[in-house]
């Protein structure tokens, strides 16, 4: 690549943007502190909010001198010496080496190209907004360069190989995460005690896995189990995990293998924990999601030079959160650990099996053969979960009665 200097020009006005967006973002968590303080009966939260305003003034200092700084200097995304400098108001910039860069991927809505992002090894990923310059042909412009200079050094390289999902594969997968959130929202509310805060009781004696489960020939708890959650944060900690990895599985395999592989997972799971776990009743769809992370921890570590930046997760990133979240799952009260492990390798051999032949574009056209296995567990599943409601509203109202 030339040595030469090219450089473009960017729109002071899109600082501004970032700089008030993270003002607002400080005041609202400022108002919303500075309330629960006050409202609380803890002692000394007078010299608290002090303290937290504080904090709020200096950082909002900070970032208005951050941009001050940045108006008075010239704002650009420069390439030199095959080295890419990308400014950033509030930190030091990105200094990204073109070896470094493995995919440059455009994002569009209706009104056209809004940003691209640059995949790098082993490295986070970099959004560059399209607002941020001066114009659209800068932009396109600079999109075009990074495509000549990250490709040029890189032709054997084709980041967009695993990136399998058309655009009628990714609405399918949303559509099947979107549908999952919902049946545990609504299985949650149906459940809950009147205060919403934790799950009845009785919805645990009649749906969560128990010791006596398959003794008992009670297999519908293999099912309802997955949709019970205690309380709302274990539920939304368990959404917010299943759109992530749900999104990201459901790009690379399509949305046929993410059913197989979170309801294949969660019954390993279940599995497990009735061997090994020492906890009497167990709920949670917490061992199929970890099936998709170890799904995903596999494809990773074994592909990750072909995964576009906006499937990668650097993998010493990966590694230190699957080290904190079995690392959590052991210092905590209540935590079934063993339907975790057996989630995640079952995820992880899985993903082993699939992969192991090559191309993963080619096995997952042949993957639309497993759209019947997907079928058969899915209403095994729900086939359980209507069960449960049938025997739980049923034993309610003899109770009452």
């Amino acid at each position: 690549m030339p040595t030469i200097k090219v450089a473009w020009r960017l729109n002071q006005s899109a600082d501004f943007t970032t700089l008030r967006t993270a003002l607002i973002a400080l005041s609202s968590a400022f108002a919303l502190t500075t309330w629960s303080v006050f409202r609380s009966n803890a002692g000394g939260r007078i010299h608290f909010i002090a303290a937290i305003a504080a904090l709020y003034f200096a950082c909002c200092a900070l970032g208005i001198y951050k941009y001050l700084q940045t108006a008075n200097t010239k704002n650009n995304i420069t390439a030199q010496n095959n080295i890419l400098s990308i400014p950033r108001l509030f930190f030091k910039p990105y200094l990204v080496r073109f070896s470094e860069i493995k995919s440059v991927e455009k994002f569009f809505n209706a009104n056209g190209p809004i940003a691209v992002l640059v995949g790098r090894h082993d490295k986070y990923s970099i959004l560059i907004e399209r607002r941020r310059f001066n114009s659209c042909d800068d932009f396109e412009d600079f999109v075009c360069f990074l495509n000549q200079a990250a490709f040029a050094r890189q032709p054997e390289i084709k980041a967009s190989e695993f990136l399998v999902a058309s655009k009628e594969e990714t609405a399918k997968s949303s559509s099947v995460i979107s549908f999952l959130s919902l049946t545990l929202v609504a299985s949650y509310l149906m459940l809950a005690s009147p205060d919403f805060e934790n799950i009845g009781q009785g919805a645990l004696a009649y749906g969560g896995l128990t010791k006596t489960t398959l003794s008992t020939n009670q297999f519908y708890r293999l099912a309802s189990s997955f949709f019970l959650h205690s309380t709302p944060f274990h539920l939304g900690f368990n959404i917010l995990s299943l759109g992530i990895m749900g999104r990201y599985i459901g790009l690379i395999f399509g949305h046929v293998r993410l059913v197989v592989i979170l309801l294949y997972s969660a019954i390993i799971g279940s599995l497990l924990s009735l061997a090994f776990s020492p906890h009497q009743i167990v709920i949670g769809a917490s061992g199929g999601i970890l099936g998709l992370y170890g799904a995903y921890y596999f494809v990773c570590i074994r592909h990750h030079k072909r995964l576009p930046g906006s499937l990668s997760i650097p993998i010493w990133a990966l590694g230190l959160g699957l080290a904190l979240q079995f690392l959590v799952d052991v210092i905590s009260d209540g935590t079934d650990v063993s339907s975790h492990i057996g989630g995640f390798l079952s995820g992880y051999v899985y993903a082993l099996s699939v992969c192991r032949e090559g191309s993963t574009r080619g096995r997952t056209r042949s993957g639309r053969d497993k759209s019947g296995t997907a079928i058969v567990i899915g209403f095994a599943y729900f086939a359980g979960l209507i069960y449960f409601f049938w025997t739980y509203f049923l034993g309610y109202a003899i109770l009452i009665t």
